[in-house]
């Protein structure tokens, strides 16, 4: 009999956490469409920051406990173009290093790849890492769109904007030359 009592307390005990932690996972899906709506009505304009941060820190908490969640590695990958957009920097470098580590079959791995190595360039101006990653990037995905890309991006590291320009424009000037021959 108190065998009996206890499988009932357990099973019990199991069925109200399970539930408790459904109502969660909904709470917080409801809590981030919410946001998202209120900074997609700010379309216009760039959304609030305070709306933004608040929106990175829920894809994030929604991470953290629910990993596993089909949605998990996109929110991520929000996140991380937020805070990206926001010159997060760091914040954005972790989401997209929690996707490159944790979803490697994430439809958009790549992308969180390469967005990686441009915050670590466009941002941080941390030119080895940013050529590490670019790297690393263009070893993994050799045949993705932004391969050739970030290929691109290593010859430009660390020169200056004026030699960049000079260099299109020569470029220019030699394309010129010869659609005119």
């Amino acid at each position: 009999m108190m065998k009996t009592n206890l499988k009932i307390f357990l099973f019990t005990s199991v069925v109200v956490l399970l539930l408790a932690c459904k109502s969660n996972e909904n709470k917080m899906l409801e809590r981030i469409a919410d946001l998202e709506n209120l900074i997609k009505a700010d379309s216009l304009q760039m959304p609030d920051k305070v709306k933004v941060t608040e929106l990175i820190n829920s894809y994030d908490e929604f991470a953290q406990n629910f990993p596993d969640n089909e949605k998990t590695p996109e929110f991520l990958f929000n996140a991380g173009k937020y805070a990206m957009s926001y010159n997060m920097s760091e914040k954005a470098i972790g989401f997209f290093d929690k996707i490159i580590t944790n979803y490697p079959q994430y439809e958009k791995h790549a992308d969180s790849f390469f967005l990686k190595g441009f915050v670590y360039d466009s941002q941080l101006s941390n030119i080895p890492m940013a050529k590490a990653t670019y790297e690393a990037f263009i070893e993994a995905y050799p045949d993705h769109d932004l391969a050739i890309e970030a290929g691109y991006l290593i010859e430009l590291l660390g020169k200056p904007m004026e030699e960049i320009i000079a260099g299109f424009e020569a470029q220019n000037n030699l394309n010129k030359d010869t659609t005119e021959n």
